[in-house]
């Protein structure tokens, strides 16, 4: 008689997190393997759907492209944001969970997005700056209903594009950095 393995049924959970609710799904990514950086939990795949050493290196660039770039932006992903979790969603590029202060991130997606490793690392920073801006926003006990999603939408796409600007005044020395944080 064969035993299953603890792994079985994972990868069905996390493709449905609705289903779970936030709560179930911080307490099934407790038991998957992680790294801490900047006292972020980086959650990784044990499946193989995920190139999980290229998805860490660029999360770690991102975050210190943030720290070095943008000091205001870097203290607020701290903040609000306290696991990344790299996973397969169905139509966004990333979701943020205010139970746990998980930031979901479809890391194909992102990995479809550009070929140029700086590229990836300045899209995974453009998607922590939006979801830790919705952590801010919950943060405050502003509802994310129906009548409000627009404007807090509108919100994070606008610290986006403030972040973005601000890379794209530093352009050479980010693209210089990001290679130099990539590098083996």
């Amino acid at each position: 008689m064969q035993t299953a393995s603890k792994w079985r049924y994972y990868p069905w959970l996390l493709t449905r997190p609705t289903l779970l609710g936030g709560a179930g799904l911080v307490t099934i990514l407790r038991l998957l393997p992680f790294y801490y950086h900047a006292g972020i939990r980086i959650v990784v795949s044990p499946f193989g759907e995920i190139e999980n050493d290229v998805f860490v290196a660029s999360l770690r660039a991102a975050l210190e492209i943030l720290r070095e770039f943008d000091p205001l932006r870097y203290s607020r992903v701290r903040r609000c944001i306290r696991t990344v979790h790299a996973t397969r969603l169905r139509r966004a590029i990333a979701g943020y969970w205010p139970i746990g202060r998980m930031c979901e991130v479809n890391w194909p997606r992102i990995l479809g997005l550009t070929d140029q490793s700086t590229g990836r690392v300045l899209a995974l920073a453009d998607v922590l700056v939006h979801e830790a801006t919705h952590g801010a926003v919950f943060a405050r006990f502003i509802a994310y209903d129906r009548a409000r999603r627009h404007r807090v939408e509108a919100l994070c796409k606008k610290e986006e594009r403030r972040f973005r600007r601000r890379m794209e005044e530093t352009m050479p020395r980010v693209t210089e950095r990001v290679t130099l944080l990539l590098s083996p």
